[in-house]
């Protein structure tokens, strides 16, 4: 999934980290983003209800995150993070 997206949005350089593989649960995602400290920006592919529930944890309360929805978030250090918008592929298919 990963790579036909960045090939698709024409991003990379891709790499698998086996803390977004479906496990149940959601990976602590500072301890995440830390493993990455010299990305301006990560795109984070993963599947239900991981991803779901990693996105609770940015914003706080859960958002009903589907099957093949993608959100955005900006981050803002210090301050955490800043919801920015999501999308259902319903919502991509009327554009």
């Amino acid at each position: 999934t990963a790579e036909i997206l960045c090939e698709t949005l024409g991003v990379g350089p891709w790499r698998q980290d086996a803390r977004l593989a479906s496990a149940g649960h959601a990976p602590d995602l500072d301890a995440l983003l830390k493993s990455y400290p010299q990305s301006e920006s990560l795109l984070m592919i993963g599947h239900q209800p991981d991803i779901g529930m990693m996105v609770e944890q940015v914003l706080g309360f859960e958002l009903g995150f589907g099957t093949a929805t993608i959100a955005a978030f900006e981050s803002r250090i210090p301050a955490g993070w800043r919801f920015l918008w999501t999308h259902r592929p319903e919502d991509l298919m009327k554009k």
